[in-house]
C-alpha cells in the first residue's frame, strides 16, 4: 500500500511539473512566433485591437513554423496547430462578433500558453 501511494505521488508530480516549462522539442523560431501569438491574442482579448487587426498581425507568421510532425522539432507541430486555432476564432470573432467568440479565443490563447509552458489568462 505504501508503494502505491508513493508511486501516485510520483506521478502526481510527473504530469502536474511536465507542462511548467517550454517544449524542449521545439524551435527558437516556433516558440518565439508562439509568443508574439500570445501577445496579440492577449491584445484582442483586452480590447486593445480588433480581432480582425489581431487576424491580420497572426498571418505574418503563416508558413514560418516547419510543421510536419517527422521534422526535427516535433512540438513545433502543437504550437503551429495552437496558432491556427487562435487564427480560426479571431477570424470567426471578426465575423460573427459576440462574448461566445471571445471566450473559444481565450480558450485556445490558453491551450497554446500551456504548450509554450506559459500561465494561463481568465
Amino acid at each position: 500500500m505504501r508503494k502505491l501511494m508513493l508511486i501516485m505521488v510520483i506521478v502526481f508530480c510527473m504530469v502536474t511539473f511536465v507542462g511548467c516549462s517550454e517544449p524542449s522539442d521545439a524551435s527558437k523560431q516556433a516558440l518565439s512566433i508562439g509568443n508574439q501569438v500570445i501577445e496579440i491574442t492577449d491584445e484582442y482579448l483586452d480590447s486593445k485591437i480588433s480581432a480582425s487587426e489581431a487576424c491580420a498581425q497572426i498571418e505574418k507568421f503563416d508558413g514560418q513554423i516547419d510543421h510536419e510532425v517527422d521534422r526535427k522539432y516535433y512540438d513545433d507541430y502543437f504550437i503551429w496547430s495552437g496558432i491556427n486555432s487562435i487564427s480560426h476564432s479571431l477570424f470567426m470573432s471578426s465575423y460573427k462578433g459576440g462574448n461566445e467568440n471571445y471566450e473559444q479565443v481565450l480558450v485556445r490563447r490558453n491551450a497554446l500558453a500551456k504548450t509554450l509552458g506559459k500561465g494561463t489568462r481568465k
